[in-house]
């Protein structure tokens, strides 16, 4: 019974909006050792002793009440041993998600796994919920962290029969342990394009790589210079083609080339690396890839399935896989507001990774990217490509 304070809050009821009227405002709590932005001051800061399963833990909590919203940010210090395992750290994660959906007498209705820069294991669900008897359904999205011995989580809670506001994620991409934190640049302009047939318009920011349209085959050359996709360290550099699209879609291809990183690489905070697949794209400030990507770490190269989402300039959901050498088919789809990717070696059986949520606005682009991070030039091969829309996929094209 970790958030009573919370349901107190809620049956008390919301604040005025004279009290908060939305202005994103950065606090730095030094008890708790975090920042995290909210729309206002803290209306609330306050300690706690509580026990749970794991023993006498420490809370220390910050909240924001709005008129539609309430705010909270915590640390948690649980008593556990140190040598603890994924499976573990996995395990631990749940226990608080469960007990804070049992709190709020509701239900996760939606989850995605995320990792901190750190490494930190992370979790962000929804729980539909009714934490005030006799009143209506409240949204709850949640993000929690655990490091080290601490649970870092951040909660958003709605009035009875409210929707979360676009912004929410705002909220959840501000925060940071520690007492300072990274400045993020914030979404950036986006760059011109050229048509090339019908692959979309093809994307070259530093205007130093080749987009090669063969017909069925587009191969996309970049020189032995950093060329990303990465909203962590504001490198947005990567070649592309894109297209812009509203609804439900599908896309499919399969992707090619040699994915032979050199041991050498050109980011000096990352081992060397390559990818390239699809991209589901609001801003640079909030995507979603999947793509065939090979680093290169003291000489061994390994491949996987890099499916991970950025969300307000911070990592989001991280459902990566490991694959075999070779070529891979992948496929992303959008149902609703599902990002759904899937992984294959013949481009007919194929496996499905963990899916994603998201808070996307009907009209996207997609496309295909490519990413150099070795220094060695590299070329990326996508042929078998597929490019379908509307619910169902009931509108197919080739290209």
């Amino acid at each position: 019974m970790i958030v009573q304070g919370l349901v107190l809050v809620l049956a008390a009821g919301f604040a005025d909006a004279a009290d908060n009227a939305n202005r994103w405002v950065a606090h730095t709590s030094r008890d708790g050792n975090f920042v995290v932005d909210f729309p206002g001051k803290p209306t609330k800061t306050f300690t706690r002793q509580v026990r749970s399963r794991s023993g006498q833990v420490r809370l220390v909590i910050v909240q924001c009440n709005t008129p539609d919203v309430l705010y909270t940010a915590e640390r948690i210090e649980i008593p556990f041993p140190a040598g603890l395992k994924p499976a573990d750290l996995e395990a631990i994660l749940d226990y608080w998600r469960d007990d804070l959906a049992n709190d709020f007498n509701g239900k996760v209705v939606t989850q995605k796994k995320l990792r901190l820069d750190s490494g930190a294991y992370g979790r962000d669900f929804t729980v539909e919920g009714r934490p005030v008897e006799k009143q209506g359904l409240a949204t709850i999205r949640v993000r929690e962290y655990l490091s080290q011995k601490v649970l870092y989580r951040l909660v958003a809670v709605t009035a009875a029969d409210r929707e979360l506001p676009d912004d929410v994620g705002h909220f959840f991409a501000s925060f940071s342990p520690g007492t300072t934190r990274t400045k993020k640049v914030g979404p950036q302009p986006e760059p011109a394009g050229k048509p090339l047939g019908d692959w979309g318009l093809a994307i070259d920011p530093d205007s130093d790589c080749k987009l090669n349209d063969k017909g069925d085959v587009l191969e996309i050359e970049i020189p032995n210079t950093h060329h990303d996709l990465n909203a962590d360290n504001n490198k947005l550099n990567s070649p592309r083609v894109m297209r812009e699209v509203t609804g439900d879609f599908s896309i499919t291809v399969k992707v090619g080339g040699a994915f032979k990183p050199s041991a050498k690489s050109t980011n000096p905070k990352a081992v060397s690396y390559i990818g390239g697949g699809i991209v589901v794209w609001q801003d640079s400030d909030n995507y979603i890839f999947l793509g065939r990507a090979a680093i290169n770490r003291n000489g061994k190269i390994s491949e996987f399935a890099a499916f991970e989402e950025r969300e307000w300039g911070t990592r989001g959901a991280l459902n990566n896989r490991g694959i075999d050498p070779g070529g891979i088919s992948l496929r992303v789809e959008r149902r609703n507001n599902r990002i759904l990717g899937y992984t294959s070696k013949d481009g007919k059986t194929w496996s499905r990774l963990d899916p994603m949520e998201t808070s996307y606005p009907a009209t996207l682009k997609v496309g295909l990217y490519a990413i150099n991070g070795c220094t060695d030039p590299v070329t990326i091969r996508f042929e078998d490509f597929q490019f379908t829309e509307g619910k169902g996929n009931a509108k197919a094209k080739r290209r």
